[in-house]
């Protein structure tokens, strides 16, 4: 699972202007992270839900 994160992280900040990097890398982990996030709200509603 490590290079799933390593490897696309590692490929914005090189191709990456460095005054920029701290933006983007700032929507770069949304990204990565929303799904996830969005996935355990939806798991929480459903356990609340359905007994």
């Amino acid at each position: 699972m490590p290079w799933i994160a390593v490897g696309p992280t590692t490929v914005v900040l090189r191709h990456t202007a460095p005054e920029l990097v701290g933006r983007v890398y700032s929507g770069f982990n949304i990204m990565m992270t929303l799904p996830q996030i969005l996935a355990m709200a939806c798991g929480a509603g459903l356990i609340a839900v359905v007994n």
